[in-house]
């Protein structure tokens, strides 16, 4: 019954928000300055108008044009997203600024909450929104038998390896070297512990790789030591607190909707209803959303990634 009352609770916040930026932010921008280029037509059509104020006029009518444009993206996104769950299908990518459609995802995720609880009519919503499936590329194996050297590019991928470590936007090889070897010079050692790897954004790291993005998963060399702080020490700190639950590694084909429904299937003995999964699909994704890579997309999840399963409803 508490869950229940708390889903309905994200539900109706959820909704308040998709209401709020597709009728209120209209409604604003049209109070504050009009219909979108008004102020640069004022501006241009008004021959007697002083040069401060025709200034004036087009700095606001710039402005103006600006935050239309971002509502348009963001109320597109979230019509996008509804008309896709609405009809029981996956939202495909939309040409969107980035982080935009992410977010209206979340939104319409936790709508379904409010509706998923009241009992038939939450079907058409049970849809999981855009899942990407989780593949591995076939271009890891192609550099795993490169032979060994200690200093040779193409001969770092036999290197002994160690503790995971999970990187950050501001890391790179040599600030990886320096905080777990203490010795940014050591940095080959990191790279060559990784020659092979496909990480999480599909990324084949070689032996001429030079930059690191967040969000990769690293191997470190055998004597290195992974600090427990950051993403890194956040994710080991969760994992502690569910240690004693059920975990779920992702393979190939893999998503967050499937994961339920599989989970649901073992547990029950019966395939489920979309009905039965949608809810615990919504907290299927919340429960891990801080295990999630960058940028948070509850829909791009990638093999190697583990989970931790919510308790099943009886």
């Amino acid at each position: 019954m508490t869950r229940r009352i708390v889903d309905i609770a994200k539900g109706v916040l959820a909704l308040g928000t998709i209401a709020a930026l597709l009728l209120g932010v209209p409604w604003l921008l049209l109070r504050m300055g009009g219909y979108p280029g008004a102020s640069l037509l004022d501006a241009l059509g008004d021959p007697l108008a002083s040069d401060s104020t025709r200034s004036e006029q087009l700095l606001a009518g710039t402005l103006g044009l600006i935050a239309w444009f971002c509502w348009l993206q963001v109320a597109y996104a979230l019509v996008f997203e509804m008309v896709a769950a609405a009809r029981g299908k996956v939202a495909n990518r939309a040409p969107l600024l980035p982080g935009i459609q992410a977010a209206a995802s979340r939104l319409v995720t936790a709508a379904t909450l409010i509706l998923s609880s009241f009992g038939p009519t939450a079907t058409a919503m049970a849809a999981p929104l855009a899942p990407i499936v989780a593949f591995e590329p076939a271009l890891a194996g192609s550099f795993e038998s490169a032979p060994a050297s200690p200093t040779n590019g193409p001969a770092e991928s036999t290197a002994a390896v160690g503790e995971t470590y999970i990187t950050s936007d501001r890391d790179t090889f040599w600030s990886i070297a320096e905080t777990t070897l203490g010795d940014g010079l050591r940095w080959r050692e990191v790279r060559a512990a990784n020659v092979g790897r496909v990480v999480a954004d599909g990324t084949a790291i070689t032996s001429s790789t030079e930059e690191v993005a967040g969000g990769w998963r690293l191997q470190l060399p055998a004597d290195a030591v992974a600090p427990l702080s950051g993403e890194a020490g956040d994710v080991a700190a969760l994992d502690a607190l569910d240690a004693e639950g059920e975990w779920v590694d992702v393979e190939n084909g893999d998503h967050f909707w499937s994961i339920a429904e599989e989970a649901l299937a073992e547990e029950w003995g019966r395939a489920p209803t979309d009905n039965e999964i949608a809810p615990y699909w919504a907290e299927l994704v919340e429960e891990n959303d801080a295990r999630l890579l960058p940028p948070g997309d509850p829909n791009l999840i990638y093999p190697e990634q583990r989970f931790h399963l919510p308790d099943t409803p009886v």
